[in-house]
């Protein structure tokens, strides 16, 4: 085996043996898929719109449940999705027109939801008391009967 010494400065040397290094596996590079930009700009329009309104459900579940104001829960909710689906996605040309379109539903809808904040009423599931009249079941006119015939006990 014959040991080639390359010195580089005099003291440091590294030890080459020929045949070693040219018979690696080299990973095999992937063929790129042809570009598709309509599809890509309807996917991520969609994607966009899917995230924005899914910020809109939960300002109004806050609103519903806590009385959080939508539009304060809905300009604090969009920003950290939008963050987060930007810090998934892949970087370029795609990546500006989503967060433009963020700060565009961003602004807008918090504008608008502030603008119609006096117009929102929370949803109750308790429906309330009954109007006065009908609060009291009415008396019975005449004596309870009991099964057997017998007039019922009445309280005095």
């Amino acid at each position: 085996m014959s040991r080639k010494v390359i010195s580089g400065g005099g003291r440091l040397s590294i030890n080459w043996r020929p045949g070693r290094y040219g018979k690696r596996i080299r990973p095999m590079k992937r063929a790129r898929h042809k570009p598709r930009p309509v599809l890509d700009g309807f996917l991520l329009v969609l994607n966009t719109v899917f995230i924005a309104s899914l910020a809109l459900y939960l300002a109004i579940a806050g609103f519903n449940v806590a009385r959080i104001p939508v539009y304060a829960a809905y300009g604090v909710v969009l920003p950290l999705f939008a963050c987060g689906s930007l810090f998934l996605s892949p970087r370029g040309r795609p990546a500006a027109v989503q967060a433009a379109l963020f700060t565009l539903l961003w602004v807008a809808g918090s504008a608008f939801l502030f603008a119609t904040r006096n117009e929102m009423n929370p949803s109750t599931h308790n429906h309330g008391r009954p109007p006065a009249s009908t609060s009291r079941p009415k008396q019975a006119e005449t004596p309870l009967a009991l099964p057997s015939g017998r007039p019922a006990l009445e309280k005095e």
